[in-house]
């Protein structure tokens, strides 16, 4: 069966392709009757369906893949599937569907450690350090959300890396700011989130330590309790609670507003800066992400950016080359 992608799908189209179960749900229509609500994957998207004529047969498992006949539909301006039949899949392997990055995880890697060697107070380093030492297998696979932005295997490292390397820019030309304490911020700010997903086959499912405790106060928590460990078994560092509580600060803060998450707003110069570093890079990715699914001038519509198009970087390019020759033949 060919398989035809998420972002390939027409309204108004019929079309038989293969997806991966992520969930299913039974429900019921106001008149009584049962049906079934399914997310689907294609290796890089999702999308609901709603399958009318079930007629409350068995659910089929998270991760199995079917084979789908289904019109896509529009529902709140999202593409959906009205399924008219599916079957079971059993020459597909799951492997096929797995998300993958288009970058290096272990140059991401080496690029935090790096960059981590280069701080200059100790006990900020050898926090940086031991971070990155002991839990070198969690930041190989952790992703770094469900599906916002870098939401595949090792997507945490490779934002982490991301916002080290714009933090490091921006605190660059701010004489104000603390090198040390923002870069060690930006390491660190999402190291909750080693703890905050399970990889289930295809699935990202929040952990009940994600869901209970959100990967912020994971991840201040677990620095703080690794810097008085430190101190206590390394005779050379000398624990220094402001210190601590600093860094403790920027991961607490790293959301900018309750709204959107934050324990409490950015109170300090490094604070702000390791947010928006933070920010910039989930939009980059967001926008690098969409833009690879679409073609022309415009992305779809992102619902995390005011639910608006964006104009593709591939077409900025283009402008600014058309501009470039002409300047040089003009």
């Amino acid at each position: 069966m060919i398989r035809t992608k998420i972002t390939e799908m027409q309204i108004n189209e019929r079309i038989n392709t293969s997806l991966v179960v992520t969930s299913a749900t039974a429900r019921k229509t106001k008149a009584g009757k049962d049906f079934l609500t399914l997310e689907l994957f294609d290796g890089e998207d999702l999308i609901v369906g709603n399958y009318w004529d079930w007629a409350g047969q068995n659910i089929p498992k998270q991760n199995s893949i079917l084979n789908i006949t289904a019109q896509v539909t529009e529902y709140l301006e999202q593409k959906q599937l009205n399924i008219t039949s599916m079957t079971t899949n059993h020459e597909a392997v799951l492997a096929e569907f797995m998300p993958k990055a288009d970058v290096d995880i272990e140059q991401a890697y080496k690029d935090c450690y790096a960059i981590a060697s280069d701080i200059k107070n100790d006990l900020l380093r050898q926090i940086c350090w031991e971070v990155f030492d002991t839990l070198r297998e969690e930041w190989i696979v952790a992703p770094a959300a469900r599906s916002v932005h870098h939401s595949y295997v090792g997507g945490t490292l490779v934002h982490t890396a991301s916002v080290a390397k714009i933090t490091s820019a921006i605190v660059a030309e701010m004489p104000q700011a603390n090198t040390d304490l923002a870069i060690a911020g930006a390491l660190l700010h999402d190291v909750g989130k080693l703890w905050t997903y399970n990889i289930e086959g295809i699935s990202v499912e929040m952990s009940d330590e994600g869901i209970l405790m959100d990967h912020l106060y994971l991840g201040a928590k677990y620095v703080e309790e690794l810097g008085k460990k430190l101190c206590n078994t390394n005779n050379t560092i000398d624990y220094n609670e402001a210190t601590v509580q600093l860094l403790t600060h920027i991961i607490l803060s790293h959301h900018g507003v309750q709204q959107h998450g934050s324990i409490t707003p950015p109170m300090l110069l490094e604070a702000h800066i390791v947010h928006h570093a933070d920010t910039l890079d989930a939009i980059q990715e967001q926008i690098r992400t969409f833009a690879k699914r679409s073609s022309g001038k415009f992305t779809d519509k992102i619902w995390t950016l005011e639910n608006k198009p964006h104009i593709r970087p591939q077409y900025t390019d283009e402008c600014l080359v058309d501009n470039s020759t002409q300047s040089l033949e003009k």
